[in-house]
């Protein structure tokens, strides 16, 4: 029986390829240029990579850091504790205390407003010794939440100045404690259409308080 006779490797490849296609005749695949293209498009294909990387970083920092974009914060945890959200909003109204708020004037730097807020349980009497905080925010930079502790200044009255310079929309959430079983909230939407000073009465509409509502008799400039 006869076997067939061995043949090497580059025999094999010269019968694969009778025209000389396997590249062994081509200088320019071969030596320094061919090293030196090979560098050169992996790098090309790596810098292509990074650039993605960076485009994105890129992307991220600037949608992060817009203060006009922006979740609330503990939104997330708040809406798991709605139940308790819900009963703390109940029991701050059964209080039955009321707020007045005013917020002053900008002052002439163009930065900040006296903000003051009174506080009257259900006969009329002002609320002493409360511990009270005020977060707020403009709806354009949501991301721009801030909260501030308010000094009782007078009896029953609650005050601080504030970075209240941006006219428009603006969210204001108070809270006052007072001992274990007393929490007051009071939340408004308030609009500072003017640098004037703004009323905010007890009654007026959660919601939106407009400083250019003064015809409804509850919200408007002061005098």
């Amino acid at each position: 029986m006869s076997q067939a006779p061995n043949r090497s490797p580059s025999a094999l490849a010269s019968s694969n390829n009778p025209n000389g296609e396997d590249g062994s005749d081509r200088p320019e695949l071969r030596g320094p240029a061919a090293k030196r293209a090979a560098w050169l498009w992996g790098c090309v294909v790596v810098a292509f990579l990074a650039l993605q990387l960076v485009i994105g970083g890129l992307a991220y920092r600037l949608a992060s850091r817009d203060p006009s974009v922006a979740v609330m914060p503990d939104y997330h945890e708040r809406a798991l504790r709605w139940d308790d959200e819900v009963a703390s909003r109940k029991l701050s109204d059964a209080l039955g205390w009321q707020a007045t708020a005013l917020i002053g004037q900008l002052d002439e730097a163009g930065e900040f407003r006296d903000f003051e807020v009174r506080v009257l349980d259900a006969s009329g009497e002002p609320i002493l010794g409360g511990e009270v905080e005020l977060a707020f925010f403009h709806h354009v930079r949501a991301g721009d939440h801030t909260i501030r502790p308010l000094a009782e200044s007078a009896p029953g009255v609650y005050s601080a100045r504030l970075p209240l310079a941006r006219l428009g929309l603006w969210d204001l959430h108070l809270t006052l404690s007072r001992g274990e079983s007393e929490r007051f909230r009071w939340t408004r939407t308030v609009d500072l259409a003017t640098d004037q000073r703004l009323e905010i009465d007890s009654e007026a509409d959660p919601k939106l308080s407009s400083g250019l509502a003064a015809d409804t008799g509850r919200v408007g400039a002061a005098p």
